[in-house]
């Protein structure tokens, strides 16, 4: 267990937007997490596989993965940017985008800039959330949707196929407290 300084700490909730019920995981990171580093742990805590682009963004910074085959120019480097140089205050947003194809919108609010001093198993941790995250590659969140409606109907063709695909990684994108702060161990570890 290690004893980390309240004023180092953010709380943050990540929420898909748009999603009904809400889809949304609460973190506490540390407010200097480079951005790079807080899109593998929104991938960890969401479920998701990091096989697309993402964009950090609020007003006009816009930072992200750079690619040499596919250059944004809109997009700084998220390499290194510190998530205290977007987010300062308590109740500050900005927007998470991940896939540019699907367009997974996600809000992410700063719920809390300093918090007690905590002894913590670790860090980050998701210490709440609720519901599976949605198939990756189904059409953003609108496809997904459609997916799910379609897979109630008996007369579908591809009903059965449907099923099959939609559940495969459910698993990975359940929401699943211990399973989640388990795979931020192992990816910090």
């Amino acid at each position: 267990m290690s004893e980390f300084s309240g004023k180092d700490l953010y709380q943050i909730k990540i929420t898909l937007i748009d999603s009904k019920p809400l889809i949304w995981r609460r973190l506490i990171v540390l407010k200097t997490i480079p951005l790079d580093e807080l899109h593998m742990v929104i991938q960890l805590a969401m479920g998701c596989t990091n096989d697309h682009l993402y964009s950090f963004e609020k007003g006009d910074l816009r930072y992200g993965m750079i690619m040499d085959d596919f250059k944004e120019t809109y997009l700084q480097d998220s390499t290194g940017v510190p998530l205290s140089k977007l987010l300062r205050k308590k109740g500050e947003k900005m927007v998470y985008l991940y896939d540019f194809g699907d367009n997974w919108d996600h809000c992410i609010l700063l719920e809390e800039s300093s918090l007690p001093d905590q002894e913590l198993l670790q860090l980050p941790i998701c210490i709440k959330g609720a519901e599976a995250c949605p198939s990756e590659d189904s059409g953003g969140l609108w496809g997904y949707y459609q997916k799910l409606k379609d897979i109630q109907d008996v007369d579908n063709p591809e009903r059965e196929e449907l099923h099959e695909w939609l559940m495969c990684d459910i698993a990975e994108r359940a929401y699943d407290l211990k399973t989640i702060n388990q795979r931020l161990i192992n990816f910090y570890s």
